[in-house]
């Protein structure tokens, strides 16, 4: 038989591994009918693959060809999302020239550089070679198939011999298929390069002159760069009261509000010059001001806080130039006065172009580049609740909505009104969280942790308990990210939750007391689904899948460590790395929220996670019940994770599938708000994990720079840290709006890690400069910056002693 015969016969077994792997789960549809509910599951302990490599022994009088095929499995030893330590196991068989060839090899890697040693015995030879390998997905998502790898084996003592190949993952549908393909959003593409206008008379070109300069001051006003770098403090330090020092000299000649209307009056001079008439200088004037804003600053703006790529605005430009090129079409201008005007836009254009060029090279970041909404906006467009609100759902593309209830929890009251609501539950519960230890630092099992298991199998059993009659189950959902499950060990609750009907409760870590409670109550679970007559009617029609689909918790632990998602590289994705440290920091629960009604469900929005060491004295947080059609939102938030984490359409589970708003809804709306305490007009907004949208960014940055003079923004925030967000609320003051920020000392901060409150300590520090060195013009416009500290004793006696000393304070 050939070699190449050989080598034809290794690819095809190796094809057969590269089949099509199943989805996550069947198609959602009824669990009462049948279907089984989707969920991401739990990531695998063990990590399985194939692959097919070709290359040379070169140890000897001659060179051998090679052609293997492989088979591995690996597991790691610290946390994946790290991902420092992973050892493993692989077996090859192939053809070394036209002799049958095989193997074992045991291998040590570090996943984060894609790099790892080994041994490897040969059958044939019965040698034990000395292996180094390498590994990369080449691109964002894999090579060939998602999750696929190229990979090169280097054996050093052999003469330097050498295979290189193409591993695919085996058994885990979601691997390559977790994150977004691109690590940035495209800001500009190809475009032509437009025809340039000719210019007009001298005064129009002083007058465009005039603007440029003003609209610089307009963004120093808005967002004032406190963020300053240096070779040392000291330098920083002096670059940045050198900036606030320029800034409060213009300020002593023109205020922020009279830069902005200055910049608008010179705006419509410029166009009255060039179509030497007022009033159609005026009206192109407001022409040119709608097309920045929709074509410009509000596109631009809404990629805030997202990696960019060919980040520039010539794209958005001429989209604007082309927009306003039509306006002007349409208005029956004098032929000699279209040029002109065209060319006073396209000058306009360049002038905020200019602008986000030397922001760029201040913040030396795309993400926090914030164009000044002035640009487009007089201060009488932005100074009402109802223009603001306007404003902000352009930017988000989300909605606010009236006839919401939003009442105030603190600290422990969070574990508790979490325990009602999934007890509440009749449809469906949904809990987001990023933490939910089993273990504590002492090697404890986590009580409260605990407490919250027991409660979700306390409702499953009283549910099955009335099955029978109401023929009601709702479907359980907790959305974890992995960093935290594998940092608290939560896969011991995620087990016993994931399949109550079969989990052990000799749990480690566990007290005797703590196997009785978690036995009583797996005990009861099974008791009431044995004695269902229904539910044992539709597990003989259905099978035991569906049944121990049917009567769990729908577990999802999300952005998975995925070595085939790299970025950072200086090339693609060479010298790059694993993306695996993102968070999902949103904490959330609810249920029952659907389109259908409004006022079904509940949601509790919180600043905690599950577990003892957040109902403790040492932790201070709020939380929010709402309730309302606000909440609707939250099915979409779930419905882009899940789809981000991997899941096909097909697979979204129900509870979280848009629906159609019922005839009569606007009655069932204004019913709504006429039930007392129910008043609050509200917007639910959620930033995407890693490079997806943020939303929630856009909105606040909106309010902080175009919230009117006499606004009051109080912001207690547990990791003060966004300069970004410092300099905006600076411009805020500089309008007549009153800030208070409020940081946390270092013995109340939740996060006070040396990075975290080295950072908090300078920007505080550069907004008390600001607060001294602006106080003349923040008092002009009728202003304040306040800055304070949140330092009180940690908590000892529970709620009402922390109540006693703020009344005595």
């Amino acid at each position: 038989m050939s070699l190449t015969v050989r080598i034809i016969r290794v690819t095809a077994c190796v094809a057969l591994l590269v089949t099509p792997q199943r989805s996550v789960a069947q198609s959602a549809g009824l669990p009462a009918e049948g279907a089984l509910v989707a969920s991401l599951g739990q990531p695998p302990r063990w990590h399985w693959g194939a692959g097919i490599s070709i290359g040379a022994w070169l140890e000897g009088p001659s060179s051998q060809l090679l052609a293997r095929a492989s088979g591995s499995s690996y597991r790691d030893l610290l946390s994946p999302i790290i991902g420092l330590a992973q050892v493993g196991a692989e077996g090859f068989i192939g053809l070394r020239d036209s002799e049958l060839d095989g193997g074992v090899r045991g291998v040590f890697r570090i996943p984060f550089i894609g790099l790892g040693v080994g041994g490897e015995y040969n059958f044939r030879t019965e040698n034990l070679d000395f292996l180094v390998t390498a590994q990369s997905p080449v691109v964002r998502g894999g090579v060939l198939v998602p999750g696929g790898t190229v990979r090169i084996n280097w054996y050093p003592a052999a003469t330097s011999s050498f295979t290189i190949g193409v591993g695919i993952p085996l058994g885990n549908p979601l691997v390559g298929r977790g994150r977004p393909t691109s690590s940035f959003v495209a800001v500009s593409r190809k475009f032509p390069t437009p025809r340039p206008y000719s210019p007009p008379d001298r005064a129009v070109g002083a007058v465009l002159d005039t603007l440029a300069v003003s609209a610089e001051w307009i963004r120093r006003a808005t967002a004032p760069f406190l963020d300053q770098d240096g070779r040392s403090l000291a330098i920083a330090d002096a670059r940045n009261r050198a900036a606030l020092a320029e800034l409060q000299a213009h300020l002593a000649v023109r205020s922020a509000e009279e830069e902005v209307r200055f910049f608008h009056r010179e705006m419509v001079r410029a166009f009255s010059l060039a179509t030497r008439h007022d009033s159609t200088g005026a009206r192109l004037a407001g022409y040119a001001r709608a097309t920045l804003l929709d074509q410009v600053l509000l596109p631009y703006n809404g990629l805030l806080g997202r990696k960019q790529w060919r980040d520039e605005l010539a794209d958005l430009l001429i989209s604007a130039r082309g927009r306003f090129g039509g306006l002007v079409a349409g208005d029956d201008l004098p032929p000699d006065r279209v040029e002109p005007a065209l060319f006073v836009f396209q000058q306009l254009c360049d002038i905020v172009l200019a602008t986000r060029n030397q922001a760029a090279r201040e913040w030396d970041d795309p993400r926090l580049i914030w164009l000044p909404l002035q640009y487009a906006l007089l201060p009488e467009q932005h100074d009402s609740q109802e223009e603001l609100d306007a404003l902000v759902e352009r930017a988000t593309h989300a909605d606010f909505t009236n006839g919401n209830q939003v009442r105030y929890l603190a600290n422990l009251q969070f574990h508790f009104e979490l325990m009602q609501s999934v007890l509440a539950a009749k449809q469906y519960h949904a809990l987001l969280i990023h933490d939910f230890p089993a273990v504590t630092p002492a090697g404890q099992l986590d009580w409260a942790s605990f407490a919250q298991v027991l409660n979700y199998l306390s409702a499953l059993t009283d549910r099955v308990r009335e099955y029978d009659g109401n023929r009601t189950l709702p479907i359980y959902f907790i959305f974890l990210d992995q960093h935290y499950y594998e940092a608290r060990k939560s896969r011991i609750w995620m087990d016993v939750l994931q399949d109550p009907l079969h989990a052990s409760p000799q749990l480690p870590r566990a007290t005797p007391d703590q196997v009785t409670t978690l036995t009583l109550a797996l005990d009861a679970l099974r008791t009431a689904v044995g004695s269902s007559a229904v539910l044992q009617a539709e597990a003989r029609q259905y099978g035991d899948a569906w049944l121990r689909n049917r009567i769990k918790v729908q577990v999802n632990i999300t952005n998975r460590a995925d070595e085939s998602f790299l970025s950072g590289g200086i090339i693609s994705s060479f010298f790059a790395y694993p993306d695996n440290i993102m968070r999902d920091h949103r904490k959330v629960a609810f249920y029952d929220v659907t389109e259908a009604d409004p006022y079904s469900g509940w949601a509790v929005y919180t600043g905690m996670g599950v577990g003892q060491q957040y109902i403790g004295p040492g932790w201070e947080d709020r939380s929010l019940l709402a309730k309302g059609p606000m909440l609707a939102e939250l099915k979409t938030a779930v419905r882009e994770l899940l789809r981000s984490q991997g899941m096909p359409e097909r697979d979204i589970p129900i509870p979280f599938r848009a629906v159609l708003r019922p005839v009569g809804y606007d009655a069932i709306l204004a019913a709504g708000e006429r039930q007392p305490g129910f008043h609050a007009r509200a917007m639910q907004l959620t930033n995407g994990t890693g490079f997806q949208p943020k939303p929630l960014n856009v909105a606040k940055a909106m309010l902080y720079s175009l919230m009117p003079r006499g606004s009051v923004i109080k912001i207690p925030d547990s990791l003060w840290n966004s300069f970004l967000y410092g300099g905006l609320l600076t411009g805020a003051c500089l309008r007549g709006a009153t800030v208070l920020i409020i940081a946390p000392a270092a013995a109340n901060a939740p996060s006070a890690g040396l990075p975290a409150m080295i950072r908090e300590w300078e920007l505080m520090t550069r907004l008390l400069e600001a607060r001294t060195m602006l106080a003349g013009p923040i008092a002009a416009a009728g202003g304040r910056l306040g800055l304070g500290l949140y330092a009180v004793p940690p908590d000892k006696d529970g709620m009402m002693s922390r109540v006693e000393a703020w009344n005595t304070g």
